[in-house]
């Protein structure tokens, strides 16, 4: 692939990629308020979930808590107890040891008053099972060997109190729990079991007492999973087994806690709280339902989900409406770009059909002044014919300059200028007219505003030379005055730069005032008559004064005269180098320079080419003329040419596809000087003649002034043009980097800052092509944008173009075609190191 079609391939790449990236930003756009929409409703529900989620956790803590209460509290209760019946049990004990053969647990039972309301009484039971002693029937005789409470004691050794399961007691024909210890012998010796049988309704009462609401209970259960006392609502579980649920799971690895299951009887989801009773073989179980638990919530659930779902329904609704709006906005959007492009492109047409026309009509007038051979009428004629063609010329400019201050496309510079040439020169320009009309022009600058400043000095100067020319064309007698003045203190290193034009002319009306700066007006219909105009001269200074940060007024009196006064906004650029004038002549050393020239027209008007070419041989160079693109890189193939005069807009083929094309030819021809000529003065013009490889470019009308520093800034560059594959723009005019550099830092710091330039660029490159071996195409698109960067800060436009294509394709071409793109990187390089030699030299 040649070095033209690679180039040409990553451009279209970066073109596709930027096309890319606009579309999708305007659908991202175009669906904005619809994702915001959709955010907010997700925003919505989340709020809704996460206050619904935090809620139901609250809830679930709080029953917890409750539930973990109560046991506690449950657990107290049954310790008191048992510690109760325990006592009675002891003390049974003793006094049946002090006298068993004539114990009388009757007669003891009346004389202790520690029995209470919860059982049933005390009974002994002898080591053969007999019961040899009751409350309520002393002389039953009943054996009891087969039940819990006595086959514990009798086979175990330790005195213990023991709880046993809930039993029908076969005397008193009740449900009881019996709660006993062992009696001793004299010799400690097992000798029966003394026995207090609880009623389990005492339990269940106090258990009652404590509403947990539908579905809640409270349980007293053994380690052995008997139920020894039940309170709740539904099956009543007093006397069942509950061993393998999922209590008693839970009690196998922690003393207390809370769980979520089902009922073991009930399969309904339950909220268990549980905690074993410390000392005694019980467990307190306190089960509270989750539709209890969670009623209030529900109902906040319920309402929480209806107001959301409101909610986002009349999103939705909005969203809607605001979507189809944005639509027929996006539409209207897109008729308006489209009618504005429409428009650009017609005011392109029109500035290069007017001008074409009018360069014949200002080149002839220049040649036949310049020739010497017209009498005095005669010359006459030919400057009016002359004037007017330019003062036409300026009525399209303000067209111009106004159409691109509406539509926002007006760039505006920030560099450091001297401001008193500035003035001086406005002054100078206008002082003919004046002195014409007998009118006194000065100007006056005060010596608070700083010599230098930071703006834009070409704004500036069209403010001036509007305003004070504004000022001699409606003076007739008197004098015009231009005061500039700093206004108030600089801060944060920007100041007020005041200017005022005074004059003493035919003044205005205050009822005028409003419609002063409004375009296409004139304060009266015979100031048109009598001055002419369009009426956008003060329209543009106002859009210029408003865009430089700044304010715009008068003040007039009929008959009085009028001063215009403006304020903007500019920097101190004390310290700073000025930027050398726009409008300055060429130095002697170019103009004495009279080396004869072959020189390539390339134009398609016959009255351009008749301008040019006579303007050309008067200079005594040499002309050749083609009529299009496509004949002027045939020109180019078959004969050696010094300069090429190219016209951007021809048949067949444009100038700018013909100096892409003449930039692949073969050496010398590839290099060859071309200076644009068109007659569209929009800024991407300048930039599409720029990027397509032109060296300088000289607007329509040519006249001898600009034919001759164009010719001059040829003449005057510092290295040959560049070569082919890197479209010539090293050493054209329109970036003349380098030259600032040596005025800001001198010749020695200037290669002080290239050597580093160059070191770095080298091995930038180096590190390139071991990221591409090694696959590393974020350090490629890294070190590309620096280098393309850096490249600009000296001028190398040619090396900046090729490492931005390869920034800009990076992560997107192919290993063999990042070497491809690496190869002209380094080709650039090269060539930039022998320019580099040569300015080192030159320092």
């Amino acid at each position: 692939m040649s070095p033209a079609a690679l180039r040409a391939m990553l451009a279209s790449r970066g073109r596709n990629w930027s096309t890319l990236r606009r579309e999708l930003v305007r659908r991202v756009e175009g669906y904005g308020v619809v994702i915001l929409g959709v955010s907010a409703i997700l925003v919505i529900w989340a709020g809704t979930l996460e206050h619904i989620s935090q809620e139901h956790a609250q809830v679930e803590k709080a029953a917890v808590q409750v539930g973990s209460n109560l046991a506690r509290a449950f657990e107290e209760q049954i310790i008191r107890s048992m510690s109760a019946v325990d006592q009675i049990l002891l003390f049974a004990r003793r006094a049946y040891a002090r006298d068993p053969e004539h114990f009388d647990i009757t007669q003891w039972s009346r004389n202790n008053m520690v029995l209470n309301d919860f059982n049933y009484g005390v009974s002994m039971i002898d080591r053969n099972g007999y019961l040899v002693s009751n409350e309520r029937d002393p002389d039953a005789r009943v054996s009891l060997k087969d039940r819990e409470h006595f086959t514990a004691h009798a086979r175990g050794n330790e005195d213990v109190l023991f709880i046993g399961k809930p039993i029908l007691g076969r005397i008193i024909g009740q449900w009881v729990i019996p709660v006993s210890r062992r009696l001793l012998a004299s010799d400690g010796s097992f000798a029966g079991v003394v026995v207090v049988m609880i009623d389990p309704a005492y339990l269940a009462r106090f258990y009652k007492s404590v509403d947990l609401g539908s579905g809640g209970s409270i349980t007293l259960i053994g380690t052995d999973g008997a139920v020894r006392a039940y309170a709740g609502v539904g099956e009543d579980l007093f006397g069942k087994s509950v061993a393998g649920g999922p209590v008693m799971e839970h009690v196998a690895h922690a003393k207390s806690g809370s769980f979520f299951a089902a009922g073991m009887y009930t399969g309904l989801s339950t909220l268990f709280t549980y905690r074993a009773v410390k000392g005694y073989s019980l467990i307190v179980v306190v089960r509270q339902m989750p539709t209890e638990i969670f009623s209030a919530y529900s109902h906040n659930e319920q309402f929480a989900i209806f107001l959301s779902a409101g909610l986002t329904l009349g999103l939705l609704i909005v969203t809607v409406l605001i979507a189809r709006y944005q639509r027929r906005l996006a539409g209207a959007k897109d008729a308006a770009e489209a009618g504005s492009r429409a428009r650009s492109e017609f005011l392109a047409m029109m500035s290069h059909e007017i001008r074409t026309p009018m360069n014949g009509v200002i080149g002839i007038a220049d040649l036949l002044i310049g020739n010497g051979d017209l009498n005095s009428e005669q010359a006459k004629l030919v400057a009016t014919q002359r004037d007017s063609a330019k003062f036409l010329l300026r009525i399209l400019d303000d067209v111009l300059d106004f159409t691109k201050l509406e539509a926002d496309r007006m760039e505006f510079e920030d560099i450091a200028f001297e401001l008193a040439p500035l003035v001086r020169g406005t002054i100078d320009i206008l002082s003919p007219r004046a002195a014409g009309k007998g009118l006194s022009l000065t100007a006056t600058i005060d010596p608070d505003v700083p010599a230098t400043i930071v703006g834009d000095p070409a704004r500036l100067r069209q403010i001036l030379l509007n305003l004070v020319g504004n000022a001699v064309k409606f003076t007739e007698r008197g004098s015009i005055s231009v005061r500039v003045t700093i206004a108030g203190s600089p801060v944060g290193g920007r100041a007020r730069l005041c200017v005022a034009v005074a004059d003493t002319g035919v003044g205005i009306s205050r009822d005028a005032f409003d419609s002063l700066f409004q375009q296409f007006t004139q304060v009266d219909s015979s100031i048109s008559r009598r001055f002419g105009g369009t009426g956008l001269g003060l329209a543009i200074c106002k859009r210029l004064v408003d865009r430089m940060g700044g304010t715009i007024h008068v003040e007039s009196e009929p008959g009085k005269g009028s001063t215009f006064e403006f304020t903007v906004n500019v920097g101190d650029g004390s310290g700073q180098t000025a930027e050398p004038r726009a409008d300055a002549t060429p130095a002697p050393s170019q103009a004495a320079d009279r080396r004869l020239l072959r020189i390539l027209l390339a134009e398609d008007d016959a009255t351009s080419q008749l301008v040019a070419r006579m303007m050309l041989e008067r200079l005594d160079h040499r002309v050749d003329i083609v009529g299009n693109g496509a004949q002027a890189v045939a020109a180019m193939r078959s004969a050696a040419y010094d300069l090429v005069f190219m016209d951007v807009r021809m048949p067949e083929m444009d100038g700018l596809t013909a100096t892409r094309a003449i930039r692949d030819l073969p050496a010398p021809a590839r290099d060859v000087y071309i200076i644009a000529t068109t007659a569209n003065v929009m800024r991407h013009e300048a930039d599409a003649c720029r990027d397509a490889g032109m060296n300088d470019l000289l607007a329509k009308p040519v006249t001898f002034a600009t034919m001759a520093s164009a010719l001059a800034r040829f003449r005057d560059r510092d290295m040959a043009p560049a070569s082919p594959q890197h479209a010539g723009t090293t050493a054209s005019t329109f970036d003349p980097a380098y030259e600032e550099l040596r005025t800001n830092l001198g010749h020695e710091g200037a290669a002080e800052l290239l050597k580093i330039f160059m070191a770095d660029t080298e091995r930038r490159v180096c590190d390139m092509r071991r990221d591409i071996d090694v696959g590393d195409r974020e350090s490629v698109h890294r070190e590309a944008h620096a280098m393309k960067s850096a490249a600009l800060i000296f001028g190398f436009g040619d090396l900046s173009q090729v490492a931005r294509d390869l920034e800009d394709n990076a992560q997107t071409l192919s290993v063999d075609e990042l070497i491809a793109a690496l190869n002209l990187v380094s080709a650039a390089f090269r060539d930039v190191s022998q320019i580099a030699g040569k300015r080192l030299n030159a320092a």
